[in-house]
């Protein structure tokens, strides 16, 4: 993409290309958005627009100074870290009384908005200014598609993704014995998280780990013993301390009984 230079476009005599526009696609929780970066997309000073509208919603971000517009006959202002979107359709422009010192960029976006609305985005413009130096020098845009959604969400009022109990019991599954293998846990801990009383939940462990409740604690607590005597260089015995066990002589013929299984397993495959 080239750098926008707002000597190029003083006046109303320039005609605009559009055809060094460019298109991303952003997340909003589980939207996504079709991002349309304009010629005064980079972070440049603004210059006086003319009265026009977009086919899309428009957000510009507002890096230093402020930037005033006439929307629909009303002056709104945007200071430094806010950002306004002016939905589609609206006319607006710039109005040039701004400072000196006033950075901004735009984009199009395709996303509903309502009514004309002025964010703080704390401190994701830094942010933004940030990937946006990024893409100038490796052209890499993964990081700033990331970004603009998070713009983007300043302003989305729609609920996306709403925030719900995990109902993945293959998950949850996963999750208590790799978190809990070195406490004193019970199958009626594992049930009680499940919502299944123990006769359902040893099933479904079965079903998710092809082991019992009782066999994957031991399998866990046998294979984290192993690897932290290879990763922290601890002794056999440490390691069966760190994994749970009260005594070696527990921790041993665990241990003795885990290696017949694998040995059994691997005679059979």
């Amino acid at each position: 993409m080239n750098r926008y230079n707002a000597n190029e476009h003083n006046g109303n005599n320039s005609i605009k290309d559009f055809g060094e526009m460019r298109e991303l696609c952003a997340h909003v929780g589980e939207k996504q958005l079709r991002i349309f970066l304009q010629q005064g997309f980079f972070r440049h000073a603004p210059s006086a627009g003319t009265l026009h509208e977009h086919k899309y919603c428009e957000i510009h971000v507002v890096f230093d100074g402020s930037m005033s517009f006439l929307i629909e006959d009303e002056k709104i202002t945007v200071n430094a870290g806010q950002g306004i979107i002016i939905p589609k359709g609206e006319y607006h422009r710039r109005i040039p009384d701004f400072p000196e010192e006033t950075k901004i960029c735009a984009f199009q976006i395709d996303m509903y908005a309502k009514s004309v609305s002025v964010e703080n985005l704390d401190g994701i413009c830094a942010l933004l200014q940030n990937e946006i130096e990024l893409y100038n020098r490796t052209g890499k845009s993964v990081s700033l598609s990331n970004v603009l959604g998070l713009v983007c969400s300043y302003f989305y009022k729609g609920v996306v993704s709403p925030l719900k109990f995990v109902d993945d019991r293959d998950f949850i599954i996963y999750e208590f014995f790799a978190n809990n293998y070195d406490k004193n846990v019970s199958l009626s801990d594992i049930a009680a998280q499940l919502g299944l009383s123990e006769k359902q939940a040893e099933r479904l462990i079965i079903k998710s780990t092809g082991m019992s409740f009782r066999r994957q604690i031991v399998t866990k607590r046998i294979e984290y013993a192993y690897m932290l005597v290879k990763n922290e260089g601890i002794s056999l015995a440490r390691a069966a301390e760190r994994v749970g066990y009260q005594s070696y002589s527990g921790f041993w013929k665990a241990l003795q009984s885990y290696e017949a299984e694998r040995a059994k397993k691997s005679s059979e495959a």
